[in-house]
């Protein structure tokens, strides 16, 4: 338990970390708002899917693994691309859009902070 605190907290710089408890927090508060309910129809129970694949992601790059900053660079790229040309269709535009491309597009902003220290990562 000490290495992983250690590898978490102590190695990568303090930006991504921070972006990891606040990411996993957004994700937790988007499967228990999301998933599971008869309210709503079943596709949006798929709404969370894009905050946990960002999660997933950056915690890897926190752990400095080159894959995962990567694949969070692409999953931010084209999930801002979706929305963009899928806005018209109404279903799809609800459910690609959340809080990492609207009002401002956070996952492009950590993008950039992932490429900023993209050397250091292995």
């Amino acid at each position: 338990m000490n290495r992983f605190f250690e590898y978490f907290f102590k190695r990568p710089p303090v930006v991504f970390p921070l972006i990891s408890v606040f990411l996993l927090v957004i994700c937790i508060y988007d499967i228990a708002q999301w998933v599971g309910f008869d309210r709503v129809m079943k596709i949006y129970w798929l709404r969370p899917l894009p905050v946990v694949l960002y999660t997933f992601f950056w915690i890897a790059a926190t752990f400095f693994k080159k894959w995962g900053a990567v694949a969070f660079v692409i999953l931010a790229i084209l999930h801002l691309v979706a929305v963009i040309f899928l806005k018209e269709n109404e279903m799809v535009g609800r459910l690609l859009d959340n809080f990492m491309v609207n009002p401002v597009p956070l996952g492009l902003i950590f993008s950039f902070i992932i490429l900023i220290y993209f050397r250091k990562i292995r």
